[in-house]
């Protein structure tokens, strides 16, 4: 019998352009240039509107280079809860002042000191000072959450990433390890050992809420969402947007969102 899940929430890929493209980690294909979501706004938004899932994620590429759109879907959509994951380097006084009065949860990518944002990266020390900027004014958003990217590179660092967070007064880290690279032996006994040592010294962060305690499976990657491609697509994993499996695409979509057909209430995965 397979597993049985039932999508609590619905990611966005309004498009996957990206104002970023020095991540070394990154597997969005940003090649895929269609817009077909943008161009048809009020058949998303009433779309989402029937759609029994309350819970709605902008993801991308860089979710803020469609902020007109994402505005007005947050408008017209009062009574749904909206999730917003960012580089930060597009967000402004105007942005954070809309995000914050409609309650719109903050995901920033950010890999904690210096010396990792520039492996992971490849952010200038313009970039770095830009972003830095804005957490502070952010800090105290009760919505924000920390995306902390951890490679082969940065894995070093990653104790002292979260106690330099948490010493910025950033207590809500999700910690990611980067997916399609290969890790040696020697960088999971890396990342281990870094993790022993976040556990070991847990009680000197006593307002740390790590999303790892709470946000895993064996199945990675939004497990519990429905992902709405920039062409309309719908697929129940963000793999769908990689370029490692970007292939197999056509071989799990679960049809387009402009159909007429009914949502299924729940998804076997082992199918």
């Amino acid at each position: 019998m397979g597993q049985v899940f039932k999508p609590n929430e619905i990611v966005l890929i309004l498009s996957r352009l990206c104002n970023a493209n020095s991540c070394n980690y990154c597997q969005v294909n940003k090649n895929f240039k269609n817009n077909y979501l943008i161009e048809n706004l009020d058949k998303l938004v009433s779309y989402l509107a029937k759609n029994k899932i309350k819970n709605i994620r902008f993801l991308g590429g860089e979710p803020l280079l469609n902020f007109i759109q994402i505005k007005e879907i947050i408008k017209q959509l009062p009574d749904k809860k909206f999730t917003i994951n960012t580089n930060g380097l597009l967000l402004d006084k105007e942005k954070n002042i809309f995000f914050k009065k409609n309650n719109v949860k903050i995901i920033l990518s950010w890999d904690g000191n210096e010396d990792s944002l520039k492996l992971n990266r490849g952010y200038t020390k313009k970039q770095i000072a830009q972003v830095s900027n804005t957490l502070a004014s952010l800090k105290d958003y009760n919505n924000l959450q920390i995306n902390l990217t951890t490679s082969t590179k940065s894995v070093k660092y990653l104790f002292e990433n979260i106690s330099y967070l948490y010493n910025l007064g950033i207590y809500k880290i999700n910690i990611l390890p980067v997916f399609y690279k290969v890790w040696s032996q020697d960088s999971i006994r890396e990342f281990k050992f870094q993790l022993s040592k976040i556990l070991v010294n847990y009680k000197n962060f006593k307002k740390l809420y790590l999303a790892n305690f709470e946000s895993y499976s064996p199945m990675p990657l939004f497990k519990t969402s429905l992902v709405i491609d920039s062409d309309g697509y719908k697929f129940y994993t963000t793999a769908a947007i990689e370029k490692f499996l970007e292939k197999y695409r056509d071989k799990f979509t679960a049809g387009n969102i402009f159909e007429l057909q009914s949502e299924p209430e729940s998804i076997n995965i082992n199918q």
